[in-house]
């Protein structure tokens, strides 16, 4: 192929497909010097106004777009005078991996519990998509626009076909867009909605299990008879069932109802009571026992201390790196809404702290961990570094070994709500001081983490609260919004909360060695599956006096 520079910009490297209007392309992107994919929709072949729409359409839409799971958008442009390049280019990222529809043409053969961590993926994709405002509704959701990358994360592609949901239900829309086979009866009419993504999301996993298209199933009543063609467990049939529901009423209607039901599948392979051991059982069945002598205990040891002053070491840790602080009771305001901070802070909601606790100065060090541990799976190594590629499993464990061995203290991770009021440490800004003051991020980290407390500390006296690595929390991972929406949190102001009632992720706080800025804010959030180990994730504890 002669070379091809499209724009003054995109080097062609090769051709990867062709349709009756399009072609897409693998380029290099000379600005940047990394590979792209570039769409090109060709102005001689179309025909049909609404195809131009429609590339027009996905890329306005990419272009606001920002999840993890959504190819990043990298540009959109229109070549009027060459008759062989003319018409009009859509810029996104490469991504290194095949569709769900190449896997299943190739043999791959998906299980009960593979299916159902894809879905809870595409979920985490819908919830994002569904909660904009307006809504955006995909509208062609199905295996081949489903990409299963070399390194095993999900992505939704193809946007041509969204719409939000204000234009969706606009007086004389008529175009109907998606893909046989997969489009529920409402989006046939032309009045597809959240609830229609979820039907097609419900048939693609059927096509991962059973390795056949929808229209190769029977129907009756206009219901899809998949159950010879599965082996699953008769909950995940239940499921499945609702998801593709062809009466809307009896289908789920939010993202958020399906996550739940599909967390509910996998929870009995990963609860506490599965894979922690039976000390931390013990510890967490005498947690309302331990509450009723902390306030008495707590209130001899510490009368008179002032919030800011160290509290004595447990003399199993011996040394300057076992040091607490004492946090009083008190409230703040948890969360933010700050214009560009991320929709998970939101909504800024005030928050009730109404127990005193200690919390560690100090991210856990790698000397601490290998001391009750004994191997080290930190990433980067050395005694005084945090340490890091701990699961949220390893870290109860962990703990479970250092309450048998403290004689002084129960030990534990901090909630969230404890984490970022200690965090803020009266501050109700972005940040509890002066960020590169004060935390090891991606401006002046060298992209690798540093011994602890070496940065300035917050006026609570805490260390690396903004950066260094991630640090663990003890509450299951939910949205503020969903937790508000669905009843966990029935108030405005909300006391002592821990999260969640069940989930399969945990949260994490804090910023990382690797973390831009926005990521380092007291109100950022994010979330990580219990047996998931990274080396920008480690941890503080929490503890209450015996």
């Amino acid at each position: 192929m002669r070379e091809i520079l499209i724009h003054q910009r995109y080097k062609v490297i090769e051709k990867l497909g062709e349709g009756g209007f399009s072609e897409v392309y693998l380029a290099l992107d000379q600005r940047t010097n990394k590979e792209c994919v570039v769409k090109h929709l060709l102005s001689r072949k179309v025909d049909n106004i609404k195809s131009i729409q429609l590339f027009e359409r996905e890329a306005k839409i990419l272009s606001n777009l920002d999840h993890p799971n959504i190819p990043k958008f990298i540009d959109y442009f229109t070549i009027e005078t060459n008759q062989n390049l003319g018409g009009f280019y859509l810029v996104q990222e490469k991504l290194e991996g095949k569709t769900l529809q190449q896997l299943v043409e190739e043999g791959k053969c998906f299980y009960e519990k593979d299916v159902i961590l894809t879905a809870l993926e595409i979920v985490k994709i819908l919830k994002y998509l569904h909660s904009l405002s307006p809504p955006i509704i995909h509208r062609d959701i199905k295996p081949s626009n489903i990409i299963f990358t070399i390194n095993k994360e999900v992505y939704l592609i193809d946007f041509g076909a969204v719409k939000d949901s204000v234009s969706a239900y606009g007086i004389g829309s008529t175009l109907v867009v998606g893909t046989g086979g997969y489009m529920s009866i409402e989006q046939i009419q032309g009045r597809a909605e959240p609830a229609s993504d979820i039907y097609s999301l419900g048939l693609s996993l059927i096509f991962l299990l059973s390795h056949k298209h929808p229209t190769e199933i029977e129907q009756e009543d206009s219901q899809l008879k998949f159950l010879p063609y599965v082996n699953i467990s008769k909950n995940f049939q239940k499921v499945l069932s609702k998801m593709i529901h062809p009466i809307l009423k009896k289908r789920y209607r939010t993202s958020y109802q399906l996550k739940i039901d599909l967390e509910k599948l996998l929870l009995p392979r990963v609860s506490v009571r599965d894979v922690i051991s039976l000390p931390i059982l013990k510890c967490y069945q005498s947690v309302n026992k331990i509450r009723n002598v902390v306030k008495s205990s707590l209130a001899r040891v510490i009368r008179g201390v002032k919030a800011n002053r160290l509290t004595r070491h447990d003399s199993f840790w011996g040394t300057s790196v076992g040091e607490f602080i004492y946090i009083p009771k008190g409230k703040f305001t948890r969360g933010s809404n700050f214009v560009n901070g991320d929709r998970t802070d939101k909504p800024a909601h005030r928050v009730i702290i109404s127990r005193s606790f200690e919390i560690g100065c100090y991210q856990i060090t790698q000397q601490q961990w290998e001391t009750l541990m004994v191997s080290n799976p930190s990433y980067f190594k050395g005694e005084t570094l945090p340490v890091e590629r701990v699961s949220w499993i390893d870290v109860q464990k962990f703990i479970a070994r250092l309450n048998a061995k403290s004689n002084m203290y129960v030990y534990a991770l901090p909630t969230e709500a404890q984490w970022e009021y200690a965090c803020r440490a009266g501050t109700t800004g972005k940040y509890a001081g002066n960020l590169n003051d004060m935390a090891w991020y991606s401006d002046n980290s060298g992209r690798k983490t540093h011994p602890v407390g070496q940065k300035q500390s917050n006026a609570w006296g805490l260390y690396d609260m903004h950066g260094n690595v991630e640090e663990w929390c003890s509450d299951f991972y939910e949205d503020y919004c969903n937790l508000f929406e669905y009843g966990s949190y029935s108030e405005i102001t909300v006391k002592d909360p821990s999260g969640a009632s069940l989930g399969l992720s945990r949260v994490v706080r804090g910023g990382s060695c690797i973390s831009d800025a926005n990521d380092c804010r007291s109100a950022s959030r994010d979330s990580w599956r219990s047996e998931s180990n990274c080396f920008v994730i480690g941890f503080r504890l929490v503890r209450v006096i015996r």
